[in-house]
């Protein structure tokens, strides 16, 4: 074999071993590019849980807010049985005022369930801040939201609350006791 022979054979191994380390280090350099991506994604959508589950606090503040406004306009506390019953019956009886009242009272609830089924809102924050609530209003007002299916001819009034009461007591089970849904996500 020639010297030239030679350099040849040690300019081709030569050329190999350095498509070989470059070759390497691209495939370190893609992996390391979708474990970056991967990271950016779980990071993404903690984000958005936790945007979500904010504005689900908003949501559920600005609710409480609305409802006190209601209270100061003689709405009976949701744990009060006889006086939910009494304006409830006051608002089947034809009492204009007391039926406005409910039907804004019970709006609010359908805008909370209506949020939390298009999963605009948490579910999970929702049956731990008003979960209880949620089902007793479903129940308590059930009088009330079938006459109003029956007046306006439509099935599907306060449809949603009652689907979010549903979800609620699913989620509580037979028990009805809130679901600790772990720790909160990280920033």
């Amino acid at each position: 074999m020639s010297v030239f022979e030679t350099w040849s054979l040690v300019g081709v191994f030569a050329s190999i071993f350095v498509n070989i380390v470059v070759f390497g280090a691209l495939g370190l350099q893609i992996r390391l590019l979708a474990n970056q991506v991967d990271l950016a994604k779980r990071a993404n959508d903690q984000d958005h849980d936790r945007r979500r589950r904010q504005t689900t606090l908003e949501a559920c503040t600005s609710f409480l807010d609305r409802q006190a406004e209601l209270r100061l306009r003689m709405l009976p506390s949701d744990y009060d049985e006889a006086g939910v019953a009494a304006l409830q019956e006051k608002a089947l009886n034809g009492d204009g005022e007391a039926k406005q009242l409910l039907s804004a009272y019970l709006n609010g609830y359908e805008a909370l369930a209506n949020g939390a089924r298009f999963d605009v809102l948490d579910l999970a924050v929702l049956d731990r801040g008003l979960g209880r609530r949620i089902m007793l209003v479903a129940d308590c007002y059930r009088p009330l939201i079938d006459h109003l299916r029956a007046a306006s001819g439509n099935p599907d009034v306060f449809g949603d609350l009652e689907w979010l009461a549903r979800k609620v007591e699913q989620r509580r089970g037979s028990a009805g006791e809130w679901i600790d849904d772990g720790p909160p996500l990280k920033a």
